[in-house]
């Protein structure tokens, strides 16, 4: 399967050498030059790991971190922040703290940046979660499969995006307007109702009875996890 990575950068050559190095290596490269677009590629298309500048000319210095705080709402994978400048101590601990998993500067060299890459990839991109109370279903982030009992699941787009975001997040609850806005961000009228009918509809395959769910569990007044 071909890796996913997304470069987000206001710099055009910068992203295009970067692009053509990964692509030439086999690498599917997605590419957007504002924070923006950037974090609706990552919602939609789901790279595997992703190359985020620090500084957007046309919207601050600390853009890029802020985009990256907005990508942790529902991204699990690697996120590498590049600065063109000399990296400070501060900064890099800023960068961390908001959700970044490397933090380089611009004039690293493209192999060790692919280094970086295939680590951060190997690291966090490729995991497996067993839910459920005996762990008989697995969620393969690197496959983007759901298996029951070693069974493949036919899952929409939307209903594995759901789940792969409740085991990232094991453990935590999930509100359901968050579950909303991840699911269905540019959905304006977008209801709880279409959530519960995806919830449903998941529950329908992992569940023995999806009307006494032991794998997605409910939270009352909240929302939703996954055991």
């Amino acid at each position: 399967m071909m890796d996913r990575l997304l470069i987000i950068d206001d710099d055009l050559e910068t992203a295009r050498i970067w692009g053509d190095y990964f692509t030439a290596r086999g690498y599917e490269v997605l590419t957007a030059n504002d924070t923006a677009s950037g974090i609706e590629l990552a919602r939609t298309r789901h790279p595997g790991c992703i190359l985020l500048d620090v500084r957007f000319d046309e919207e601050g210095d600390e853009a890029g971190y802020y985009a990256c705080k907005k990508l942790r709402e529902f991204y699990a994978e690697p996120i590498i922040m590049l600065s063109a400048y000399k990296v400070d101590p501060l900064e890099k601990v800023q960068g961390l703290e908001f959700g970044a998993t490397g933090y380089l500067e611009k004039t690293v060299s493209l192999r060790e940046l692919e280094g970086w890459v295939k680590a951060q990839m190997r690291t966090f991109g490729h995991q497996v979660y067993h839910i459920g109370d005996e762990g008989q279903i697995e969620v393969d982030t690197r496959r983007r499969e759901v298996r029951r009992e070693g069974h493949v699941l036919k899952l929409t787009q939307t209903e594995y995006k759901l789940i792969g975001f409740l085991c990232a997040h094991r453990g935590e609850p999930q509100s359901k307007a968050d579950l909303i806005n991840l699911l269905y961000a540019d959905d304006l009228e977008a209801t709880e109702s279409r959530l519960t009918s995806h919830i449903y509809n998941l529950r329908r395959q992992v569940e023995d009875d999806p009307k006494k769910p032991t794998v997605i569990l409910t939270v009352h007044g909240f929302g939703y996890r996954v055991a």
